[in-house]
């Protein structure tokens, strides 16, 4: 069925697969599983800090958050994990007063490098 009132539909014959395909050639998160993240490892366990603030505005954070999501009831994590994904101001403060802020890590992601918010 084609819902023609709100949605323009594509050619039938048209390939998705192609453009994800062009696509690949560009962008970097298809290559993710096979990256190599030793550095990444070795990093996080030299973090001494017992908060890590995660920052980043909707689809930049929302595969980590769900991850936690996930674990959290399974698996105890030894630093406090918080998710800042949000620009208000009152939600902003309500979090970050409750952190030792000389005991928290932040980790700032945006997927396009250019996120005005998280900026």
């Amino acid at each position: 069925m084609i819902n023609k009132h709100f949605f323009e539909s594509k050619n039938i014959n048209y390939n998705v697969f192609e453009d994800i395909k062009e696509e690949q050639k560009s962008i970097g998160y298809y290559n993710l599983p096979n990256q190599d993240i030793k550095y990444i490892q070795e990093y996080a366990k030299k973090i001494t800090k017992k908060n890590i603030v995660i920052v980043g505005i909707g689809g930049s954070s929302l595969g980590s958050y769900a991850v936690y999501e996930f674990l959290k009831y399974t698996k105890e994590f030894e630093k406090n994990i918080i998710f800042c994904e949000s620009t208000d101001p009152v939600l902003l403060n309500s979090t970050l007063s409750k952190l030792d802020l000389e005991e928290s890590v932040f980790l700032i992601i945006s997927k396009s490098g250019s996120t005005v918010e998280t900026i």
